[in-house]
C-alpha cells in the first residue's frame, strides 16, 4: 500500500473522516483489520441507498396526492355542487 493507503478505500475514508478522527480509523485497522472498513463501506452504502429510497417514496406520494385531488376535483357529487346545481 502506498502512502499509508489500501487502494480502493482512499474514498470512503476521506468521506468518513469528517465524522471520525483519523487515529480512531487507525487503532480500528490495527486492531481489527481492514475489513472494518469494509463494514463501514456496506454500512454506508445501505444508509445511502435507504435515503434515495426514502426520496423515491416520497416524491412517488406527492404524485399521488395530487392525482387523487385532480381525480376528487373532477368527479361529479362529492359532497359538493358544481354550477348551477342542475349537473353542469
Amino acid at each position: 500500500w502506498r502512502y499509508g493507503r489500501q487502494p480502493g478505500v482512499g474514498g470512503l475514508a476521506g468521506r468518513a473522516g469528517a465524522l471520525m478522527p483519523s487515529n480512531v480509523w487507525i487503532s480500528l485497522l490495527t486492531e481489527h483489520g481492514p475489513w472494518v472498513l469494509l463494514v463501514f463501506f456496506l454500512l454506508f452504502k445501505d444508509h445511502k441507498k435507504d435515503e434515495t429510497t426514502r426520496a423515491a417514496l416520497h416524491r412517488n406520494t406527492e404524485i399521488i396526492i395530487e392525482l387523487t385531488t385532480l381525480i376528487r376535483e373532477r368527479l361529479p357529487g362529492r359532497g359538493h355542487v358544481r354550477g348551477g346545481g342542475n349537473g353542469e
